[in-house]
């Protein structure tokens, strides 16, 4: 039996995810047909990426502040038994499709970039990905890098 508060939850749910295709069409500037929308989330943070097939090509798309309120506010949302960890989202023919894995079926061994490579891979293949370039003010940093934290502990 599904009571009131259910039903509340998943209709604001629901109008959140609505939420998130409207932003993905304004992020995509077209209908965001294809699109695909990796988020994770806890209490602590969130973090959230966009893929749209163009071409021979995946591209992402860096995502604005409004997805990560409401990716936050999806996650808050949520009953406390109910609390995700990762979202993926789909768009198709106009429609989203969002599915939901939860902590407890997640390998705690498991890093977030190796689950959003697999999800990607699992709906792209093996289509190459372009990401946009860092830009020519970046910097690759090593763990000789900081050092000297070990030195302040």
């Amino acid at each position: 039996m599904t009571s009131e508060l259910d039903m509340t939850n998943n209709i604001r749910m629901g109008d959140i995810l609505n939420a998130i295709g409207q932003e993905l069409a304004y992020i995509l500037d077209r209908v965001p047909d294809g699109a695909f929308f990796y988020a994770e989330g806890d209490d602590e943070s969130c973090s959230a990426s966009i893929f749209s097939p163009e071409g021979d090509a995946i591209v992402f798309y860096k995502p604005t502040d409004v997805i990560f309120d409401h990716v936050i506010e999806l996650w808050q949302t949520a009953e406390d038994e109910k609390k995700w960890a990762v979202l993926e989202y789909d768009v198709a023919e106009g429609k989203f499709e969002a599915s939901f894995t939860f902590p407890e079926q997640l390998d705690p061994e498991d890093i977030e970039d190796d689950r959003r490579e697999r999800a990607l891979r699992k709906r792209f293949g093996d289509t190459p990905v372009i990401y946009p370039d860092i830009g020519p003010n970046a910097v690759t940093l090593t763990l000789d890098d900081f050092a000297h934290l070990e030195d302040e502990n």
